[in-house]
C-alpha cells in the first residue's frame, strides 16, 4: 500500500510542477488568485423567550434565554471562526470551533486544506468528509485530482453513552486522472482506498465492530454527439472490500482479486470483490426529449467512501416528454422498473412499477392548469411458495390523481392569485395468507382531498392569504374527515422597516374505528392556532423581532385531552 501511495503521489508531483512550469505566470499569481481576499465580520444575538400551558405537562421550560456570538475570517486564503453559545434550557456553556479550511484558487489550480467534502464517483468517494487536504488542477481539458486524510476518528466504547457506536481511526486516499470537460465530453478514472487503523482502539477483544480495509476502482465517462442533441454517460465501480483485517490471511491465486493487486491487498477470508454502475442515454430536440436509464448494484456490495448503499438492486428508467402549442403544453412520464435478489438466493423477490405523468398548460396570461397522475405496483414474490410455512405472494396497487387550475390577475397595483386543488387517492394491498386460510387480508383505502387559497398583494407590501381544506379517508373499518380554514394578513410599515405578520387557523378533526361485534368509537378534535411575527430593522445592523405563538386543542366528542399553550419569545441581533 505504501509503495501504491508513495508511486501515486509521486506522479501527481511531478504532472504538477511540470504543468506550472509551462503555464505559470509567477508575476499575476496574486492577483489571479483569491489569496488577495480579505473578509471578516462578527454577529451577536441575544434570545429570550417565556412559555406556559394549561392541561398537559411543560413541553419546555417556562423560562428561556440564549445569546450566541460568532465571528469569522478570511485572509490570505485561510478562513475560521468561532462559535460562542450559552442557553439557559441546555446544560451550561458550549464552545465549537467552525473547521479551519485553506482554499486557494489560481487559473486552473485549486488547493484545499483542513475538512473537504471530495465527490470523485457516486459509487467510490461521494460524501465521506476528509479531515486533510484536497489538490484539483484542470490545465486545459486535461484533470487531476488528489485528497488524503482522516475520514474517521477513533471512538472508544462507553456503554454509558446511549447510540454511541464506536469506531477505528480510519485514513483514506483518493486520486482522479481525467481528460475533456464535464459539459462535453470525457473520460475519467478514480481510485479511492481506505484502511481502518487496527490498533487505534487498543487490544480490546470484545469490540462489537471490525476493522476494514476497502479499495474501489471506477472509469467514467460522457459522450456528446449531433452538437449535445444526444447524451451517454456510464459509470461502473469495482469495490474490493475487507470486513475484517483480523480475519486470516488467504493466497492470493485462491482469491477474487487481480494478480497485479498483490503489492496492494492482502486478501482474506472476509475479503470480496463487488460491482456498482449506472448508464444514462438523452436525447434533447426542441420539442421533444427522451431520457433512458441503468442502474445495478450487486448484492453484498459496499464502499467505505459514501457510506450505507442499499444494494442487490437493479432499476430501469424511460422519460419521455413532450411540448406543443410554442410550449404553452408539456406533457411528461416517468416510467420506473425495479427488482431485487439479482442472484436469486433470497426467499422473497421484489418487483415493483412506479409511472408519474404530468400535464401542464398554460391557457394565457391568467389561467393555467396542471394534473398528475401517479400508479405504483408492488408485488413480492415468495421462493418457497412449496413449504407448508410459507405464505402467499404480496402485492400493493395505488392510483394518484390531481389537478391544479391556477388564475392570476393584476388590478389597479393589486395582484390576486387564486389557486385550487383536488386528490384522489386509491391503494389496495394484498398482505397474503397462510396456506389452509383460504383467504388473503386484503386492505383498501380512498381518500379525497380539496384545497382553495387566495392571495390578495399590493405593491407597498400589504397582503392577505385565506384557504379552506378538506379532507376525507375511507379504509377498513376507519374513516377520517378533516376541515381546515386560515386566514392571514401582512404589511410593511416605518417606510418598510417594521414588517408585521398575523396568521390564524382552525382545523376540526373526526376519526371513527369500528369494532367487530362492539359499538364504533368516535373522536372530534378541534385545534384553533394564532401565529404573529414582528421584524424591525433599527439600523442596518441592528434588528429586532418578536414571535407570539399560541395553540388550543378542544375535545368535542371522544377521548383525548383538551390544552392551551402560549410561547412567546424576543430576538436582538447586530452585525459588525
Amino acid at each position: 500500500v505504501q509503495f501504491y501511495l508513495k508511486t501515486l503521489f509521486n506522479l501527481i508531483l511531478l504532472t504538477l510542477l511540470t504543468s506550472v512550469a509551462v503555464k505559470a505566470q509567477l508575476g499575476s499569481f496574486f492577483q489571479e488568485s483569491s489569496l488577495s481576499d480579505r473578509t471578516f465580520g462578527v454577529n451577536i444575538s441575544i434570545m429570550a423567550g417565556a412559555y406556559t400551558v394549561d392541561g398537559i405537562e411543560n413541553r419546555r421550560a417556562p423560562t428561556i434565554l440564549q445569546t450566541s456570538a460568532n465571528s469569522n475570517f478570511s485572509i490570505l486564503g485561510l478562513s475560521s471562526g468561532f462559535d460562542l453559545n450559552y442557553s439557559t434550557d441546555e446544560s451550561g456553556l458550549r464552545q465549537n470551533m467552525n473547521k479551519i479550511g485553506f482554499n486557494m484558487r489560481w487559473r486552473w489550480l485549486q488547493l484545499e486544506a483542513g475538512d473537504v467534502n471530495p465527490n470523485f464517483s457516486t459509487y467510490g468517494l461521494s460524501g465521506a468528509r476528509v479531515r486533510g487536504g484536497l489538490l484539483r488542477a484542470e490545465p486545459g481539458k486535461f484533470l487531476l485530482e488528489f485528497t488524503g486524510g482522516r475520514t474517521r476518528r477513533a471512538v472508544l466504547p462507553n456503554p454509558g453513552v446511549g447510540f454511541r457506536q464506536p469506531a477505528f481511526n480510519q485514513t483514506a486516499y483518493a486520486a482522479k486522472l481525467g481528460y475533456g470537460k464535464q459539459n462535453s465530453s470525457y473520460f475519467h478514472i478514480s481510485t479511492f482506498y481506505a484502511k481502518d487503523d487496527v490498533n487505534s482502539l487498543g487490544n480490546n477483544q470484545t469490540l462489537p465492530i471490525t476493522p476494514q480495509e476497502n479499495i474501489t476502482l471506477t472509469p467514467d465517462f460522457q459522450l456528446q454527439l449531433f452538437s449535445g442533441k444526444l447524451k451517454i454517460n456510464s459509470e461502473v465501480t469495482v469495490s474490493y472490500f475487507t470486513r475484517d483485517l483480523n480475519s486470516s490471511r488467504v493466497d492470493i491465486g485462491d482469491s477474487e482479486i487481480p494478480g497485479f493487486l498483490e503489492g496492494i491487498l492482502q486478501p482474506r477470508e472476509t475479503s470480496k470483490i463487488n460491482y456498482a454502475g449506472i448508464a444514462n442515454a438523452e436525447l434533447a430536440l426542441d420539442l421533444f426529449r427522451l431520457a433512458m436509464g441503468y442502474e445495478r448494484i450487486q448484492p453484498g456490495f459496499e464502499s467505505l467512501g459514501r457510506g450505507t448503499i442499499r444494494n442487490d438492486q437493479e432499476t430501469i428508467t424511460v422519460s419521455p416528454s413532450v411540448n406543443f402549442l410554442n410550449n404553452r403544453v408539456r406533457i411528461a412520464t416517468s416510467i420506473r422498473l425495479g427488482r431485487d435478489n439479482l442472484l436469486g438466493n433470497r426467499l422473497q423477490t421484489q418487483n415493483n412499477l412506479n409511472t408519474n405523468s404530468s400535464i401542464s398548460y398554460i391557457i394565457n396570461e391568467t389561467v393555467s392548469l396542471n394534473g398528475t397522475y401517479n400508479f405504483l405496483f408492488n408485488r413480492v414474490e415468495n421462493e418457497s411458495s412449496g413449504s407448508e410455512s410459507a405464505i402467499s405472494d404480496q402485492s400493493q396497487v395505488s392510483h394518484n390523481i390531481s389537478i391544479q387550475p391556477s388564475f392570476t390577475f393584476n388590478t389597479n397595483s393589486i395582484t390576486h392569485n387564486i389557486s385550487l386543488s383536488g386528490g384522489y387517492i386509491f391503494s389496495e394491498s394484498d398482505f397474503g395468507a397462510l396456506p389452509g386460510e383460504g383467504m388473503s387480508d386484503t386492505f383498501i383505502s380512498e381518500s379525497y382531498s380539496t384545497n382553495l387559497n387566495y392571495v390578495f398583494t399590493t405593491q407597498n407590501g400589504f397582503s392577505i392569504n385565506s384557504g379552506v381544506n378538506f379532507l376525507k379517508n375511507d379504509s377498513d373499518r376507519n374513516s377520517i374527515e378533516n376541515y381546515g380554514l386560515t386566514i392571514g394578513t401582512g404589511v410593511n410599515l416605518f417606510q418598510n422597516t417594521l414588517r408585521v405578520n398575523i396568521n390564524g387557523n382552525a382545523n376540526k378533526n373526526r376519526s371513527e374505528v369500528q369494532f367487530s361485534g362492539m359499538q364504533s368509537r368516535i373522536n372530534e378534535l378541534l385545534q384553533i392556532g394564532l401565529n404573529m411575527n414582528t421584524t424591525m430593522n433599527i439600523t442596518e445592523k441592528d434588528n429586532l423581532s418578536f414571535v407570539v405563538r399560541a395553540r388550543s386543542n378542544r375535545l368535542q366528542n371522544g377521548d383525548g385531552r383538551e390544552f392551551n399553550e402560549l410561547e412567546g419569545s424576543i430576538n436582538y441581533r447586530r452585525r459588525f
